[in-house]
């Protein structure tokens, strides 16, 4: 009986210790370009572009710091230029959507396996790919 008290206090002093800090691995928006939001402490403001189509876009991206994965899409709405709040660092390119190119902080073209940087800020747009040419 004491082992079990003994365990579920350790656990509970564990949650509530843990419950003070601040993860800094949750995504924000998307926000409309109209919405001058302050950046977080520890985030970078990632404007995304739609196709002109507003065909939307997505890219899955890995933090190299943290291993959490985030997923950003581009805009099917009227809205062709949105942005994000994600954690700032070094991210590798684990996904773009079928029939999507990816330009990322006017680099060119990433491709899976690509390492991208955001600090502060960064941009990402999407092509849709005519594959009636192939």
């Amino acid at each position: 009986m004491k082992n079990i008290f003994f365990t579920l206090s350790f656990i509970l002093f564990a949650l509530a210790v843990n419950a003070g800090n601040k993860q800094i691995n949750e995504v924000f928006g998307p926000y409309s370009m109209s919405h001058n939001l302050p950046i977080p402490e520890g985030y970078a403001r990632v404007v995304i572009t739609s196709t002109p189509q507003f065909t939307g876009g997505s890219i899955t991206l890995l933090n190299q710091d943290t291993g959490e994965r985030i997923a950003l899409h581009g805009s099917v709405t009227y809205i062709n230029i949105w942005f994000y709040f994600i954690p700032s660092g070094r991210y590798v390119v684990e996904s773009i959507a079928d029939s999507y190119s990816a330009v990322v902080n006017g680099y060119g073209m990433v491709s899976v396996g690509s390492t991208v940087k955001f600090y502060e800020s960064g941009h990402i747009g999407f092509t849709l790919i005519d594959k009636t040419e192939e």
